[in-house]
């Protein structure tokens, strides 16, 4: 549908009502014209194609069945079907918000990825932030790690999207939103689990009786292979990079870190034989290194620019690389971002190899030397040695023999 099909096309009054109310909470924020008349543009494109041609009453009465249907039937680029899509969970946020209606129709509707960096939400709906920021104290106080905190205000500031009180969200609901079918099993289980722990701190803090979240079976994450780098692939992505971006890589691929790990390595724990490295959960542990290794005189490198104070360029802004805490210092003052560890390793990876391939090389090559799992499992900083079987790729000559062992 085109703007003037939608313009020439008279709205039912209640729709006309509902967008004109949605127009002056959107004038209100001071947002750009051309910004507002794409809103309420892709709102009376709703309200033609539902409110008239499938004959629905208000836009309170509208479900996610509509929308789905409806979106998916048209041949909209995907640039048009995430701005549609944007638009219409802005437009039932502030209907949740203003109190036309207690869920929104958006909750399980494929929620199409928004631009990079795309803006980020300030907090929950009304209703909602004054109990979730308690809640984020509450882990805060119990030492949750910063990153974990932020993940669980993620998932309940989007559940607070779609619903108006939280204690009246159901478990019908809740699994509604969880079935959206652009998640991952790993992110639907994620969702549960962060969702679960705040209705759980909710019943004991007296807020709700019983937590709609409890019943929801639990998600099952089907068992993944093993993705090691494979060694020309390391080889080619050390001879290519830059000293700084090096040193990242070799911390992938010969001591098993994670990107957030080699973020926020400080120097304390650093020597030339150990690293001492501080893993999700907030847990500590001890990561041997080989004397004369690779990896080794990369550290004591580094360390000999830091004591002599020299000013190498390791980041591609202004800043240098200064006498301080942090390994790997950001410009904008603490150290750089897991996420931007993350990109700049794999902006030196060949292919489509990524930066965590490089833990599960390290994993498959340890578990290759010793064939001890669990030794495998404390240097990964894993809780279960479950999890590190899914990193540890066992060779395919010990799988055939293996086989050959077992027959006649």
């Amino acid at each position: 549908m085109t703007r003037r099909e939608s313009q020439r096309t008279p709205l039912p009054p209640v729709w006309v009502r509902a967008i004109d109310g949605w127009r002056e909470h959107l004038h209100r924020k001071e947002l750009a014209e051309s910004t507002v008349a794409g809103y309420l543009l892709h709102v009376e494109w709703l309200a033609v194609a539902v409110g008239l041609g499938v004959g629905v009453g208000t836009p309170w009465s509208v479900t996610s069945l509509h929308i789905g249907e409806w979106v998916g039937a048209q041949s909209w680029s995907e640039v048009t079907r995430r701005k549609v899509l944007v638009s219409l969970r802005a437009f039932y946020a502030w209907a949740v918000g203003a109190g036309h209606l207690e869920w929104a129709p958006t909750a399980g509707v494929p929620r199409s990825q928004p631009r990079r960096p795309g803006p980020t939400p300030k907090r929950a709906a009304v209703g909602w932030w004054p109990s979730i920021e308690q809640h984020l104290t509450s882990c805060r106080a119990r030492a949750m790690r910063p990153g974990s905190v932020e993940v669980r205000r993620h998932y309940l500031t989007m559940l607070a999207e779609v619903s108006a009180d939280p204690w009246r969200v159901t478990t019908t609901q809740l699994e509604a939103w969880l079935a959206n079918p652009e998640w991952g099993p790993a992110t639907k289980k994620s969702a549960r689990t962060q969702v679960r722990e705040f209705y759980r701190w909710s019943v004991r803090e007296g807020l709700i009786d019983a937590s709609p979240a409890d019943p929801i079976e639990p998600v099952r994450v089907p068992r993944g292979l093993p993705r090691p780098a494979n060694d020309a692939t390391v080889r080619e992505a050390l001879a290519g990079a830059d000293e700084r971006i090096r040193l990242m890589l070799l911390l992938g691929a010969h001591a098993g870190l994670r990107v957030s790990e080699i973020a926020g390595l400080v120097w304390s724990n650093v020597t030339t034989t150990r690293l001492i490295v501080t893993g999700k959960g907030g847990h500590t542990r001890l990561v041997p290194i080989a004397a004369g290794s690779t990896l080794s005189t990369a550290l004591a490198a580094a360390r000999r620019r830091q004591e002599r104070g020299e000013h190498a360029r390791w980041s591609e802004s202004d800043a240098s690389y200064d006498v301080g805490t942090w390994v790997f210092p950001s410009s904008q003052g603490g150290h750089l971002t897991g996420p931007h560890v993350g990109k700049l390793m794999r902006g030196a990876l060949p292919g489509d190899v990524t930066a965590h391939q490089l833990r599960h090389r390290f994993a498959t090559r340890a578990y290759g030397a010793t064939r001890d799992l669990r030794a495998v499992q404390e240097l990964l900083g894993h809780a279960m040695p479950e999890t590190t079987a899914r990193y540890a790729a066992v060779a395919d000559g010990a799988l055939l023999a293996a086989v050959v062992g077992a027959g006649e």
